[in-house]
């Protein structure tokens, strides 16, 4: 009841405000379309009081020369309701962005967008709404904006950014099997190069998923138990 009393308000507001200048005018200019006027009849226009025009002229006036009227004509079509705690999931689309991101902690923007075939714009006002009512957290990371369900930690997102690349998520994988391998042996294992092998495992050891050990001039690998719980959750 409350919501249509809103909407019956702002529609009068509108149409208040908005009331084109043409429609408050006091008379009206009108002139014969056709040239072969009959004998007698003037040719020049001739003034009409506003109130003898009939009244679906008065209400096209409105409707062609109102430039808020699309903004009307929308609030009418989509409705207006308000969004808070309790009806926050009440929309499908965000119900399904929040889910997308439970089981992919950390994705971000573009990677929700195609995940879940949908418009840049859309996700972006749903993860807004999320974002103001509390439901997840974001994060940036090299020039993302990155999204959690909440509940994870600040180290745990960090391992989670580090381990999100394919290769990266390889090297997990092989030092979960094998504990204390080179730069070297993982870069074989993965066809690149023992430098682009490095690069991976910098971003590793930075987001905390990994450390080293040195043994002599040899450098080793190993997994985190933090990592290994993190694998597990």
């Amino acid at each position: 009841m409350e919501e249509m009393r809103m909407r019956i308000v702002l529609i009068l507001l509108l149409f208040l405000i908005c009331l084109p200048a043409q429609v408050m005018a006091t008379r009206y200019q009108v002139s014969s379309a056709y040239d072969d006027l009959p004998d007698g009849q003037s040719t020049y226009p001739s003034r009409v009081d506003l109130i003898e025009l009939p009244l679906w002229l008065l209400l096209s006036q409105i409707v062609i020369f109102n430039p808020f009227f699309l903004l009307l004509k929308a609030i009418l079509a989509l409705g207006y309701r308000r969004i808070d705690q309790n009806t926050l999931f009440d929309s499908p689309p965000r119900k399904e962005i929040y889910d997308f991101i439970k089981t992919h902690p950390g994705i971000h923007l573009r990677g929700i967008a195609s995940g879940l075939g949908m418009e840049l714009g859309t996700v972006r006002h749903h993860l807004d709404q999320l974002t103001r009512y509390g439901k997840i957290s974001k994060e940036q990371d090299d020039g993302f904006c990155r999204y959690y369900q909440l509940g994870y930690s600040h180290e745990e997102k960090q391992m989670m950014n580090a381990a999100a690349s394919p290769a990266c998520k390889e090297i997990v994988a092989m030092l979960c099997k094998k504990q204390g391998l080179t730069r070297l042996e993982i870069g074989c294992r993965l066809e690149i190069s023992a430098q682009a092998a490095g690069w991976h495992l910098s971003r590793l050891l930075r987001g905390g998923v990994i450390t080293v050990e040195r043994t002599g001039k040899t450098l080793r690998y190993h997994l985190n138990d933090a990592a290994s719980l993190q694998g597990s959750r």
